[in-house]
């Protein structure tokens, strides 16, 4: 399946991120099928 979209509008919260890493606390989404999306855990997983 390919998929082709155009971004219309868009917002942004300042707070959502602190020194360029995500705040979880403002609980992210992610898309991951067709009408499915998922919430992240309050952790952060690096290198």
């Amino acid at each position: 399946t390919w998929f082709v979209g155009e971004v219309v509008g868009w917002s942004y919260n300042g707070e959502a991120f602190k020194n360029d890493k995500p705040n979880l606390k403002f609980k992210f989404l992610a898309h991951v099928a067709w009408t499915d999306f998922v919430t992240f855990e309050d952790k952060i997983y690096g290198p």
